[in-house]
């Protein structure tokens, strides 16, 4: 006897199901993420007396001025990650042995590393380099400003940035780079294949970055830098009151869930061609001169992000066997 449409209908129940635990997990993150905002919102609602100026916290012009200037510093940040990692990963793509390889996994655990460490250690190896330059009568280049905070957080978000822009890269199919290598060099092969394919990808990494560094307060601050995120926190700091600091990151919230839905609008896109696996033994790709010169500059940039961390560490500890021991501890 056949089944009946309905309830009782094979698979009719485990569709069900899946569709209950999909609206609880739903459910468990729009409260874990909206819900202290909504309090917050509410609370402003329903409180008496409170006195809040949206348009002295939030809407001033010296308020808005500061956050054009702080999303243009992070549209930077955004630029130089996306760039150098687009860059290094066209260099990394299909090479997964010996040192390349290595730097796959180096990446991933350096996106580990705070923020205030890059910066702590960029901060010293500019203030030597300009003691350097101090000592040959020259004027000494700046140690603190946007460009040099701009350049820091780039570092900090590189690994990251590289691990994405590896990813963008390797999902576009080998069968297209391999059939484009057939009728053109390596070169137009990466400028007019794998990067146009990637685009949406990588326009979803530029908007993480993005919101990452416009959120953060803690390297521009380092650096003498005032932003908008340092704004909010010192709102908190002076009254303590959240509802102040929320209506003060409003217009910073807006602006983070614009860079949101761009990346998800591109991110629709890479449904059409991904994930596509490339193929092993395959040769790497080996462009023209210039095109290899900004790879190699690419790379040099990766593995200094690695090496200028670790060697101010181990000038702050004084040695490689303190250092460990720090570590062990």
């Amino acid at each position: 006897m056949s089944a009946t449409p309905g309830t009782d209908a094979p698979g009719a129940w485990p569709a069900l199901r899946r569709r209950a635990t999909a609206l609880s997990a739903l459910l468990v993150y729009g409260g874990l993420v909206l819900g202290p905002p909504l309090a917050l919102v509410l609370g402003a609602l329903g409180s008496r007396g409170r006195d809040i100026d949206p348009m002295g916290l939030a809407l001033a012009p010296e308020r808005l001025g500061l956050l054009a200037r702080s999303a243009l510093a992070s549209l930077c940040v955004a630029g130089l990650g996306v760039g150098i990692g687009t860059l290094a990963a066209t260099w990394l793509y299909r090479r997964r042995t010996g040192l390349p390889g290595l730097a796959r996994w180096a990446m991933l655990a350096l996106a580990a590393v705070p923020w205030y460490v890059h910066a702590l250690a960029w901060s010293r190896l500019m203030s030597a380099l300009a003691g350097a330059v101090e000592s040959l009568g020259l004027p000494p280049p700046p140690t603190t400003g946007t460009a040099i905070a701009v350049w820091v957080q780039a570092m900090a978000l590189l690994p990251l940035a590289a691990g994405l822009s590896l990813i963008a890269v390797e999902s576009v199919g080998s069968d297209l780079v391999d059939a484009g290598r057939t009728l053109a060099g390596d070169g137009a092969v990466i400028g007019r294949i794998v990067v146009p394919l990637a685009r949406p990808a990588l326009v979803a990494v530029a908007a993480v970055l993005f919101v990452l560094s416009l959120l953060d307060y803690s390297v521009p601050a380092l650096f003498q830098v005032n932003v908008y995120a340092l704004a909010v926190f010192a709102r908190y700091s002076a009254g303590n009151d959240p509802v102040e600091a929320l209506v003060t990151a409003l217009p910073m919230i807006a602006l983070a869930a614009l860079a949101a839905w761009l990346a998800q609008r591109g991110l629709r896109r890479v449904a059409q061609w991904a994930p596509r696996s490339v193929r092993f033994g395959a040769s790497p790709m080996r462009p023209a001169a210039p095109l290899r010169l900004l790879q190699g500059v690419a790379v040099v940039v990766l593995v200094a992000q690695i090496v200028v961390p670790m060697a101010g560490l181990l000038d702050s500890v004084g040695s490689g066997r303190a250092l460990t021991m720090a570590l062990s501890a």
